[in-house]
């Protein structure tokens, strides 16, 4: 649906799908969608190049990220990353850590990707790492990370929206005390 002047590229309404991710192309005249199975959908300039549809696998998938070269990474809860038309830089895959991954972020100057814990830690492969909230408390779970596209720094929503920024612009957060 299109609001103000946003153009409407698309949707997948009416469908089954239990969709999890949306991730903004490059260009920024698309995007990707996901789903827990991690069947992707392309809207605009969003080209699918590929998607775990109809392969099975262990984990569900809790992300999408676009990458600069005209491919996406996905994740699963459990950090293993799928590449589709973009470079592994790596996965929590194999590592024996059992951290709940909630979330994918690109890094915004190169072909790399942030993974965010539920806890708050922050897994940073090919991409800056610029902080993390792992070892503090808080007051509840991590849900979102998104990347700051002027200076590569990242900011982390908490689920009572509290926002924390590393080297990203701080605007304020809507926590509910």
């Amino acid at each position: 649906y299109a609001t103000g002047d946003a153009p409407a590229l698309g949707s997948v309404t009416g469908s089954h799908a239990s969709i999890i991710g949306i991730s903004a192309t490059p260009s920024g005249a698309g995007y990707f969608l996901a789903d827990r199975n991690g069947t992707v959908w392309g809207f605009g300039d969003a080209t699918v190049v590929g998607s775990l549809a109809g392969r099975a696998i262990a984990r569900p998938i809790v992300g999408i990220a676009a990458a600069d070269e005209d491919g996406y990474w996905l994740t699963d809860d459990r950090g293993t990353v799928y590449t589709f038309g973009a470079p592994l830089r790596g996965s929590l895959a194999g590592t024996g850590l059992k951290r709940r991954i909630v979330a994918i972020a690109p890094n915004a100057y190169d072909s790399g990707y942030r993974l965010l814990a539920r806890s708050g830690e922050v897994f940073a492969f090919g991409a800056t790492f610029r902080g993390s909230l792992g070892g503090r408390k808080l007051p509840k779970p991590a849900t979102a990370i998104a990347t700051n596209p002027r200076n590569d720094g990242y900011s982390i929503l908490t689920q009572d929206g509290a926002v924390y920024s590393f080297s990203a612009g701080y605007y304020g957060s809507d926590r509910k005390s």
